[in-house]
């Protein structure tokens, strides 16, 4: 009896072991399909030995560096700092409590090193996960990162352990070398390997430039800015003289491309300043004063807006109506602030049909025209109907029995219409001709682009002077 049960002991403990040598060499590619890497054992060992919580190491030294840094300048298209990343080497833990496969997690961190010791996070990636036993390491992947250039960075690895679904120990390590290198106009070279970073400090950034489309504009036109050599991803903000008109983001190059209106301003020089962070670039452009209608043609008669922009603060300026060569006062203005005002006439009556020219003269010499076209007919004459007479009926004889000759009917003559009493029109008053003083005066075509009224300014309602 004894022996029949130790025999059945032996048994059970035969297929125990039969289970386990099973298990042991169970292939760990049946959990993934990404070939698994070979295994230092010696390295395996040392890391045991140092991380009582977890076996893991980084594949980094001074030979070969576990992060490379390619800064690519603007002149190789780019303007930006490669990071590529080799993965950790992770195991699974404890074998001696047949955890020998485990899943595995792992996920890089960047940050940036500042003067000051402190770190700033600029990049957490993605969490990896994959299949690791006591002697077979996980199959991660290496990775990389597109990061703005000049910064310097630094890289760390946190893994972490789970059993059952549950996390049973994480590990964070600071990778130590960093391979340099960067690419530009004259190629790609390296710059050796270094420690604590991503150093840029072999790196000197472009000088800032600014372009502008145009360098004189009127006031409520569109101006272009390109702008180079700026930090990679940033804000920038578009400042006009001292205030900023808008704020963009630069592009992974540094370069920016962005347009906007020019603000009411008085005539003479400004300033487009780009700013982001301590680079800051600018330009000059010159704004020269602007007439403009509203609407540009139309019927004697015709109420029109005269927008004044562009002249100097304060300025007096004298707007006028030409019939030719002969001129008629609409109104003297006083510039606001910016330089501008609004102006409303009313198109003389006895205008000729065709284009009229308008001047803005002001008394420091700043001066502007435009031209408003009649179309000749009077919206105070076409909306007048000419009476058609009423014709007067015959008359009628009623027959009698008694056949006597009808007596011949009268016809009542038509009324003469009275003609309608007839407007004097209205005349412009001869002024001296002012000759065409064209220095001062510009005006620069906006072909399809649409000004915007500056609302600050009320209009002033103003009517040609007629001849006595």
């Amino acid at each position: 009896m004894r022996s029949r049960a130790l025999s059945v002991c032996l048994g059970l403990v035969l297929l125990l072991g039969i289970a386990l040598a099973a298990i042991h060499h169970l292939p760990v590619t049946a959990f993934s399909s990404v070939a698994l890497r070979g295994f230092d054992l010696l390295a395996v060992n040392e890391a045991r030995a140092a991380n009582a919580t977890g076996v893991s190491y980084l594949p980094d030294s001074a030979t070969s560096p576990g992060v490379r840094c390619t800064h690519k300048l603007p002149t190789s298209g780019s303007n930006s700092t490669r990071v590529s990343i080799k993965a950790p080497v992770v195991y699974a833990r404890d074998a001696a409590k047949w955890r020998e496969i485990q899943v595995v997690t792992w996920y890089a961190t960047v940050y940036e090193a500042q003067a000051n010791g402190k770190q700033t996070l600029v990049k957490q990636g993605s969490l990896y996960s994959a299949i690791a036993a006591d002697d077979e390491p996980a199959p991660f992947s290496d990775i990389a990162y597109t990061l703005p250039i000049g910064k310097n960075y630094v890289v760390v690895a946190t893994i972490g352990w789970y059993t059952n679904n549950a996390l049973t120990g994480v590990e964070r390590h600071q990778y130590t070398y960093y391979g340099q290198s960067f690419a530009g106009d004259s190629g790609s070279r390296s710059a050796g390997i270094v420690t604590g970073g991503c150093n840029p400090g072999f790196f000197t950034p472009p000088p800032a430039k600014i372009t502008l489309s145009r360098t004189r504009i009127n006031v409520d036109s569109s101006v272009t800015v390109t702008i180079t050599g700026f930090p990679s991803n940033a804000p920038v903000a578009i400042n006009w003289d001292k205030t900023t008109v808008k704020t963009v983001q630069s592009a992974l190059n540094g370069s920016v491309s962005t347009s906007f209106r020019i603000p009411p301003s008085v005539v003479g020089s400004h300033k487009i300043t780009a700013v982001s962070g301590a680079r800051s670039v600018s330009a000059t452009i010159t704004v020269v004063p602007k007439l403009r209608l509203k609407p540009t043609s139309g019927p004697t008669g015709t109420s029109v807006i005269v927008y004044l922009r562009g002249f100097a603060a304060g300025e007096s300026v004298t707007v006028r109506w030409y019939e030719g060569s002969k001129a008629t006062e609409i109104a003297t203005v006083k510039m606001s602030s910016t330089g501008s005002k609004n102006v409303v006439f009313t198109v003389p009556k006895k205008a000729k049909a065709g284009d009229h020219l308008i001047r803005g003269d002001g008394n420091r010499g700043n001066a502007a025209k435009a031209t408003f076209v009649v179309s000749n007919v009077s919206i105070s004459a076409a909306s007048v109907a000419s009476p058609t007479p009423t014709p007067t009926p015959k008359a009628t004889v009623a027959p009698t029995a008694t056949p006597t000759p009808m007596p011949t009917a009268t016809v009542t003559p038509e009324p003469t219409p009275t003609p309608l009493p007839t407007a004097t029109p209205d005349d412009l008053e001869v002024l001296t001709p002012i000759p065409e003083p064209e220095p001062g005066l510009e005006v620069i075509p906006e072909p399809g682009e649409p000004d915007v009224p500056d609302a600050e300014e009320p209009p002033i309602e103003a009517e040609a002077t007629p001849e006595p």
